[in-house]
Order: C-alpha cells, then structure tokens, then sequence
C-alpha cells in the first residue's frame, strides 16, 4: 500500500490542475509517482546517498578487473598446457631418437 498512498499524497499536491487536460495531469502524476519509486528503489538498496555514484564506479571498476582476471586466467592456462604438449611431444622425439 505504500505506493498507492505515495500516489494519494502527490496527487494532492497537484489539486490545484483542474483546468489542465486529463492527459497533462496524468502525466505529471506518473512522473512524480515514477521518480519517488526510484528513489524508494535506490534507497532499499543502499545508493540514496551522496557516495552512490563513487560507489557505482567502483563496482563498474570491480567488475572490469574481474573480466580481466578471468581473461589472464584461462590465457595463462592456454599457455601451460601448450607449453605441457610441446614438450611431451619433445621428450617423445629424444626418447625416439636421442636413446641411439
């Protein structure tokens, strides 16, 4: 019920529309509906304060640095079991040959 009576609350703030077209007033009260929705949405998840933005950034940072990780990661796997065949294959050729 705490949206309908946000949407009761704002739409007594604009009583004073009457002469305005219902499109116009509808407009407006969804607006406003809309935007305490989403700062009631930021708010529940903690980003209704001055730091939200710094914060925001340092999960976008957070999440590229992850990215980049698991990107390191399965390279650097890549490469050791590269590495790991080219000299299985190596020792194979000396057995063959380096044993005469």
């Amino acid at each position: 019920m705490l949206f309908w009576d946000d949407v009761r609350g704002i739409a007594r703030q604009y009583v004073g529309m009457e002469n305005e077209p219902d499109e116009l007033r509808l407009q407006v009260l969804l607006n406003r509906a809309a935007e305490k929705g989403a700062k009631e949405a930021l708010r529940q998840i903690g980003l209704s304060d001055e730091d939200a933005g710094q914060d925001i950034h340092d999960l976008r940072t957070l999440i590229n640095d992850w990215r980049s990780c698991k990107r390191t990661v399965f390279q650097t796997m890549l490469k050791a079991t590269t590495l790991a065949v080219l000299s299985f294959i190596a020792a194979a050729v000396w057995m063959k040959f380096g044993a005469d």
